[in-house]
């Protein structure tokens, strides 16, 4: 009798351990992880507004003309090249609407379309995305870009020089895979690993921060922006991005989370398509040069 009662107790112990780890298995990887993203959904820094006069967009408008003149031929060589990308597994994650809505607009989108395809379709990066959905908008709105319920909008592409509209497109997708595709649960939320760099607040910053802890200066308005201008940083400019952090161990910090967290195969870690930057401070990684054909070459030869 006093063995059967045993056995009672050891077998209510059991169930009670077997309980509370589906309990915690539970919040740890679905209920934490939604509350999670919520809160940082509700906290997300909207871009700044980007002020623009009539006499900048002709020069948009002109700089864009003269890009396609000059480049004709090497640039439709680009667009054949381009034209051979057939994956369709990773094409059906990329799920890209124009607006407006009509052939004329979308036809000469086609063309932003296959720049983004470059990054977006290549290996190392379609292996980060489960489902993807791009806006793609002809006219200009406050900012370039905004990333709203799960989607990336690109606002004026009508403006926007090719590779700057694909730099906004990588640093825009940075901001997807903090809210959505980096590990969140009680315990373990990697996007604080950066955060705690330089951050003790979304835009409060720590009092020992100094310009050269960033790669910009729009990296310091607040803790989303430091962390997507790293992002487009590390990917586009990498061998200045080495040279930058010798001055800065926080710069250290953050080219090594990239490189551990991001990209653990040395993805990126090139000086191919880097085109030398004269300036000492950087406003706004997305509007630095780099040769993209360089970059799509490189692209497919880390996929080998």
């Amino acid at each position: 009798m006093k063995f059967e009662k045993i056995k009672e107790i050891l077998l209510f112990f059991l169930l009670l351990f077997l309980f509370l780890v589906v309990i915690f298995l539970l919040k740890n990887f679905v209920f934490v992880w939604d509350k999670n993203t919520f809160v940082e959904e509700e906290h997300f820094v909207e871009p700044k507004k980007l002020e623009i006069s009539k006499n900048e967009e002709k020069v948009n408008i002109q700089k864009k003309k003269e890009y396609i003149s000059e480049n004709d031929s090497d640039f439709k060589k680009i667009l054949q090249e381009l034209e051979k990308i057939e994956d369709e597994e990773n094409r059906k994650k990329i799920n890209y609407s124009y607006f407006p809505e009509n052939i004329a607009w979308k036809s000469k989108t086609l063309v932003y379309k296959k720049f983004f395809d470059t990054f977006f379709l290549s290996k190392t990066i379609n292996q980060k995305i489960k489902n993807l959905d791009i806006f793609l908008y002809k006219e200009p709105f406050e900012v370039r870009w905004r990333l709203k319920d799960r989607k990336i909008h690109i606002f004026w592409l009508y403006y926007l020089p090719f590779k700057e509209a694909l730099a906004v497109s990588i640093h825009e997708f940075w901001h997807f895979i903090d809210l959505y595709i980096l590990k969140k649960n009680v315990f373990k939320d990697l996007s604080y690993d950066f955060y705690d760099i330089s951050w003790s607040e979304t835009n409060i910053l720590k009092s020992n921060s100094k310009l050269e802890d960033f790669v910009s200066g729009y990296a310091m308005t607040n803790r989303y922006e430091d962390f997507a201008e790293t992002f487009a940083f590390y990917i586009l400019h990498n061998e200045e991005f080495q040279f930058r952090m010798k001055k800065s161990l926080k710069l250290q910090e953050k080219y090594d989370f990239m490189k551990k967290y991001i990209f653990p195969k040395w993805e990126f870690i090139t000086n191919e398509f880097s085109v030398k930057i004269e300036q000492e401070n950087i406003w706004d990684t997305t509007k630095l040069d780099f040769d993209f054909d360089k970059f799509r070459k490189y692209l497919q030869k880390i996929e080998n």
